[in-house]
C-alpha cells in the first residue's frame, strides 16, 4: 500500500515538472460546497454535544473532500429534509443515500461505500415473521422518505404505515407498545436501541434488501462534475487505507467489515496463547453451564407455550376490534383522517379520498397544497396549527370546490397525542353539509319574504304554542291590541280576550290542540291595552309538523 502511494506522488511529480507548471507560483483555489447530515443515524450520522456533524459518512466525507482539496460544511436536519434540500438545491450532496428507480429520476450516485442490511424489529415477546409476506395487514412503523419507507410501498405495504422523523423515534414508538413492526436499518437500529436501553427490542424473520446496493454519496441530478469528483475522492481513501480507519472506528465490533492480514499476523501468536491457558477453565465452565442451561431452558419453553397462547387469544381479540374499528371508519358517511405536524395524511377513509376522486392510498402522505386550492389549502394548514399549538379542539365551517360545485363543510379537528400525551398530529372528522345549509337558507329567505308580506297586512295574524302563548304576530295584531309585539309575545290570548269570552275560547284551542278539530271560527270581544273593548272574528287553525 504504501508502495503504490509513493509510485502515484512520483507519477504526478514528473507530470507536473514535464507540464512546466510550478505550484510554488500558483495554487489552484479551493471549491467549497455544503453537505447535508442526519440528526440521529448512528454509527453513520449523529449530533455532538456542541451541535456539529459527526460519524462514519461526516468522517468519510471530510476524508474524501480533503483527498480532492474539497472545503466542507454540513448543514443538520432529518432525513426528509436533508433529501429535500439537495432536491432543491440548498445543498450540494449528502452522504448517505441508497439507489433505487425512483430517486434515480432525481439523484446522481457514486459507487455504494458501505453495504446495509435491512431488518424488522418487533418487541420481545410479540410474535415474529417467518418472511416479509408476514407483514401483511400489520402496522409498520418506518421513517418517512428512507429507503425503507419506498420498499415497503413497492411491495404494497402502503395501507398500515406509521411515519416518524428517526430510527429513534421509531424504535421508541415500538417500545412503548404501539404498532407491530419498525423496519430500518440493521446496524442502526441496534445502536440507537442499545443507546436508548430498549432492552424489549429484537429483530425478527430474515434481513431485507430495502437499501439496495448499499449508501452512495448522492448530488442533484446533472451535477457530474462533483460527482466525479466525489467517486474519485472515495477510491483515493480506499487505497491509502484511510477508510478501514474510519470504518474501524465507527463500527468496531457493531458490524465488523473483516481483520486485515496485517492485525492476524500482529495478534495471532497472542491469541493462541489465551486460547490454551483458557481452554481448561472454560471446559470446565462448560460443563457446569450445560447443566443450568438444560434446567432453565425446560423452564423458558414452557413459559414460552404459556406465553403464546396468551399472545395467540390477545392477537385475536385486536384483530376483532381492529376489524370493527376499520369497518365503522370506512363505512362512516363522514372523512375521516389523521395528520402528523407537518400537516401529511397518515390516514385517509373512503369518504376522504373521494372528494378527490382518488383512492385512500394515494392521498397518504401529501400535504393541503397538494391537494387543495391555493386560498382553500392556507384555510387548512391555519386550521391544524390552531389545533397543534393550542392542544384543544377545534371546528369550523368550510367551503371547497370539488368538480366545479361548491360545497360547504363542517370540519372538527381535535390533537392526535402519542402515549406520552405529547401532540404529534391532528385527528379530523369533515361532514359535507351543503344542502342542509341550502335549506336553511331557503327557509330563512322564506320566512323573511312571509314576513315582508305580513308585516303590511291590516288583518291580527298570530303563531301560539299548545299552551296559548303567541310566539309569533304580525304588526296587525299588536296595532289591534295596543301592545307592543314584544309584549304580545308574552302575554297567553286569554288575557286579552274578554271574560264572556274566554272559556269558550279556551275550549275550542283545547280541542284543537288535542287533535279532536282542525280549526275553528269565533267570533268574540278583545280588550285591548288601554281597557276598550273590540269585537272581531277569529280563526284559528292547526299547523301539523
Amino acid at each position: 500500500m504504501a508502495f503504490r502511494a509513493v509510485a502515484l506522488y512520483l507519477g504526478l511529480a514528473a507530470l507536473v515538472s514535464l507540464s512546466g507548471v510550478s505550484w510554488a507560483d500558483e495554487t489552484p483555489a479551493r471549491r467549497h460546497i455544503v453537505v447535508g447530515s442526519e440528526l440521529a443515524y448512528p454509527p453513520y450520522a449523529i449530533v455532538t454535544k456542541d451541535g456539529r456533524a459527526d460519524g462514519f459518512s461526516v468522517e468519510l466525507m471530510k476524508a474524501v473532500c480533503e483527498a480532492m482539496r474539497i472545503d466542507v460544511t454540513f448543514q443538520l436536519g432529518t432525513w426528509s429534509e436533508m433529501r429535500l434540500a439537495l432536491e432543491e438545491g440548498r445543498v450540494d450532496a449528502l452522504p448517505l443515500m441508497s439507489y433505487s428507480k425512483e430517486r434515480e429520476a432525481v439523484f446522481e450516485f457514486t459507487v455504494p461505500h458501505t453495504v446495509v442490511h435491512g431488518a424488522v424489529f418487533k418487541r420481545k415477546n410479540d410474535p415474529g415473521i417467518a418472511s416479509v409476506v408476514d407483514l401483511q395487514d400489520k402496522t409498520i412503523i418506518v421513517m418517512r422518505a428512507d429507503a425503507a419507507h419506498e420498499w415497503l410501498l413497492r411491495n404494497d405495504f402502503s395501507h398500515n404505515l406509521v411515519f416518524t422523523s428517526t430510527v429513534a423515534e421509531s424504535l421508541s414508538l415500538l417500545a412503548s407498545g404501539k404498532h407491530d413492526f419498525t423496519v430500518a436499518p440493521r446496524v442502526v437500529g441496534l445502536l440507537v436501541a442499545r443507546q436508548l436501553g430498549l432492552d424489549n427490542i429484537e429483530t425478527t424473520g430474515p434481513l431485507i434488501g430495502a437499501y439496495g446496493r448499499g449508501y452512495s454519496f448522492a448530488v442533484k441530478k446533472g451535477n457530474r462534475p462533483l460527482l466525479l469528483e466525489l467517486d474519485e475522492g472515495l477510491r483515493v481513501v480506499k487505497e491509502t487505507g484511510r477508510y478501514d480507519e474510519i470504518y474501524e472506528k465507527w463500527f468496531g465490533l457493531v458490524d465488523p467489515p473483516g481483520v486485515p492480514a496485517g492485525v492476524i499476523v500482529r495478534y495471532g501468536l497472542w491469541a493462541a496463547f489465551g486460547v490454551v491457558a483458557l481452554g481448561g477453565v472454560v471446559f470446565a465452565w462448560i460443563v457446569i453451564l450445560r447443566r443450568s442451561v438444560a434446567t432453565r431452558t425446560r423452564e423458558l419453553r414452557e413459559a414460552r407455550d404459556d406465553l403464546e397462547r396468551v399472545v395467540a387469544e390477545r392477537t385475536r381479540e385486536l384483530r376483532d376490534k381492529n376489524f370493527i374499528l376499520d369497518a365503522v371508519v370506512e363505512g362512516a358517511a363522514d372523512a375521516i383522517f389523521v395528520k402528523d405536524r407537518e400537516g401529511r395524511f397518515l390516514m385517509a377513509n373512503r369518504r376522504s379520498a373521494e372528494r378527490f376522486d382518488a383512492k385512500p392510498a394515494e392521498i397518504i402522505g401529501k400535504i393541503a397544497v397538494e391537494l387543495f386550492p391555493p386560498e382553500f389549502a392556507d384555510a387548512v394548514s391555519a386550521h391544524d396549527r390552531a389545533v397543534l399549538e393550542s392542544g384543544t379542539a377545534s371546528d369550523v365551517e368550510e367551503r371547497l370546490v370539488v368538480r366545479g360545485d361548491e360545497r360547504i363543510l363542517h370540519t372538527y379537528k381535535a390533537p392526535y397525542r402519542d402515549a406520552a400525551g405529547n401532540v404529534i398530529g391532528v385527528i379530523g372528522i369533515s361532514r359535507d353539509i351543503t344542502e342542509r345549509k341550502r335549506a336553511e337558507e331557503a327557509l330563512s329567505e322564506s320566512e323573511a319574504r312571509l314576513r315582508l308580506l305580513l308585516g303590511g297586512v291590516a288583518v291580527g295574524i298570530g303563531v301560539e304554542d299548545l299552551e296559548g302563548r303567541t310566539i309569533s304576530e304580525n304588526e296587525g295584531l299588536a296595532r289591534m291590541l295596543g301592545y307592543s309585539p314584544e309584549e304580545v309575545r308574552s302575554m297567553r290570548f286569554t288575557e286579552y280576550t274578554h271574560p264572556d269570552h274566554a272559556e269558550k275560547d279556551a275550549e275550542l284551542f283545547r280541542e284543537m290542540a288535542a287533535g279532536r278539530r282542525d280549526g275553528y271560527q269565533l267570533e268574540k270581544r278583545y280588550v285591548t291595552r288601554d281597557g276598550s273593548v273590540l269585537w272581531g272574528r277569529l280563526t284559528r287553525t292547526v299547523v301539523r309538523d
